[in-house]
């Protein structure tokens, strides 16, 4: 599958470009709540039931909020995204969230793994409750083995949805989402819209466009057919691997624009897969040195007899046999090579 070489009608601005529709917050606390929230972590832990999650969340944040229902297998609800209702772009939160993503983008560049607790900014005019199920049908991809996530408010994984769908199969994805609002790599906001965005909506009376937003609400919400299958979606883990070390060690200059780093690293996990490595970790421990480390996959070629290519090469063969261990086996290739560099 060839990945679009630009964000699918996503425009990039300093801000989030809101059209004033309801505006909610989409939270990740997988790895703990932020810093706008003001609920005691403890406590959130020790609830009970969705009830009383749902009260401390909203207490914490002074607003309201709406929680996924517990999809099998189970999953702990105190990990699961949330959205919380904001008063728009006037409200103190709204302000405090902008500040957030982008700084949790600016250390995303200086560690690894990513951590993000702020995920996007969605505007819809659709009953909380039903954007909260759509979006947990979005999360969710059918296959024939147990239940497969996908870590949607990780803003690092939309994106790279938003260079992956097409344009009609995003808006269709997204339905009565209007808009979807992230803070992208490229350090700007960018947004994607869906069937129900004012610019896809052509009738002109309240009564039609209620209807209308009615039929959009109930196709479903999961991935189109033919996206959510495992393979593909392996890939797109690996080339966010890559992207995630690339942006970790400031290796991305030499192409500047968003849409062709995404493309640059989707070409390079295609070229690692096609060696035999089919490890996520592999396969961007290739991807990424292919696109950073000069003459890297020279190394790898027959007119290439060195002790380091013979090496590299070896470690390429052996990854292949041992799912997960290129990273380590070029690591000591690296270090070995500057040593014997080293006056």
């Amino acid at each position: 599958m060839t990945a679009p070489l630009s964000f699918p009608g996503a425009a990039l601005s300093d801000v989030p470009a809101l059209s004033g529709l309801p505006l909610y917050a989409l939270i990740d606390p997988l790895l703990g709540e932020p810093q706008a929230c003001d609920a005691d972590p403890e406590s959130l832990i020790r609830a009970k039931t969705y009830g009383d999650l749902a009260a401390l969340r909203s207490s914490g944040w002074r607003r309201d909020v709406w929680l996924a229902d517990d999809p099998e297998p189970v999953v702990d609800a105190v990990g699961l995204p949330y959205l919380v209702r904001l008063s728009g772009k006037g409200d103190p939160k709204f302000l405090e969230l902008i500040q957030a993503a982008q700084t949790q983008a600016e250390l995303a560049r200086e560690q690894s793994p990513r951590i993000f607790s702020f995920g996007a900014f969605i505007e819809s005019d659709s009953d909380p409750n039903l954007l909260m199920q759509r979006l947990q049908r979005m999360w969710s991809f059918r296959v024939p083995r147990p239940a497969q996530y996908i870590r949607l408010a990780d803003p690092s994984v939309f994106e790279a949805f938003m260079h992956w769908l097409p344009v009609d199969q995003m808006r269709r994805w997204l339905g009565p989402i209007a808009a979807w609002h992230i803070y992208t790599r490229q350090g700007a906001w960018a947004a994607c819209l869906g069937a129900a965005a004012e610019q896809f909506i052509d009738e002109p009376e309240a009564y039609q466009r209620t209807q209308r937003l009615r039929r959009i609400e109930a196709l479903p919400g999961y991935l189109p057919d033919g996206i959510g299958h495992l393979p593909d979606l392996m890939l797109m883990s690996a080339v966010i691997r890559t992207l995630n070390e690339m942006e970790r060690l400031n290796e991305g200059s030499a192409l500047r624009d968003s849409a062709s780093l995404h493309e640059a690293a989707w070409q390079a996990v295609r070229r690692a897969r096609t060696l035999g490595l089919h490890d996520k970790a592999d396969l961007a421990a290739y991807a990424w040195r292919a696109l950073s480390v000069p003459g890297f996959e020279g190394q790898l070629s027959a007119s290439d007899t060195s002790s380091v290519k013979r090496q590299t090469a070896l470690a390429v063969r052996q990854a292949i046999s041992q799912a997960g261990t290129l990273e380590r086996r070029l690591s000591a290739i690296e270090i070995n090579q500057t040593e014997n560099e080293t006056p």
